[in-house]
């Protein structure tokens, strides 16, 4: 498996989530406009697809926290290789888990009217407009919205809207999910299967074995 660089956008083969320190990417896919592992390897094609901006906004969150690497699924696995694919797959809940903190990219989500951190006053309206995003929605976010102890939310325009802690109660009525396990992914051994088959139920994938 693979991380990015911050600094450079180098491409560094790594043991797996344990070995570095990281930050992880969780976002919709935009079609064929994704920056692929074939891309990163030749950075003028990535940066020529659409949705580079989302690596570089990644990266720079990653730099200005003094993290050094960034895990992003369209970059880091080899999706031509059928065993690589398998143990990404097999392993994704361990990467969201050991990540440093997890940037999860809202791009329906409209931008802030504050620039900043949500008040106490603009929350309702958050509420509203976190509920409607795509990302709420889909199979794979799931997962990485539960297992990293850390989550930002970013809308749009990459303005922090808050963090999942912040969120917690807004997310957990989005979602049905415990605030306990929200707060712990450790709590999800104590929750009965058909209430955690329940919060995937509403949410889409892009093929059917997916929601499995």
């Amino acid at each position: 498996m693979r991380l990015v660089n911050v600094q450079d956008y180098s491409l560094v083969e790594v043991d797996g989530p344990g070995s570095n320190q990281y930050a992880i990417l969780s976002h919709t896919w935009n079609g064929t406009g994704e920056v692929t592992l074939d891309d990163m390897r030749d950075l003028a094609a990535a940066q020529a697809k659409c949705e580079w901006p989302k690596v570089q906004q990644t990266c720079a969150l990653a730099r200005s926290q003094g993290i050094p690497f960034v895990w992003i699924d369209t970059c880091c696995i080899d999706k031509s290789s059928s065993a690589e694919l398998t143990e990404a797959i097999n392993s994704m809940f361990e990467w969201y888990k050991k990540a440093k903190t997890c940037y999860a990219y809202l791009s329906d989500l409209a931008e802030s009217p504050t620039g900043g951190p949500e008040s106490d006053r603009g929350r309702q309206q958050l509420h509203a407009d976190l509920g409607a995003c795509r990302w709420f929605t889909r199979g794979w976010t799931l997962q990485e919205l539960i297992a990293p102890r850390e989550v930002e939310f970013y809308d749009k325009s990459w303005t922090m809207r808050g963090t999942k802690a912040f969120l917690q109660s807004d997310v957990a009525s989005i979602t049905n999910i415990n605030e306990s396990v929200l707060s712990d992914s450790d709590k999800l051994s104590i929750i009965p299967v058909a209430c955690k088959m329940s919060w995937a139920a509403k949410r889409h994938t892009t093929r059917v074995e997916d929601i499995a």
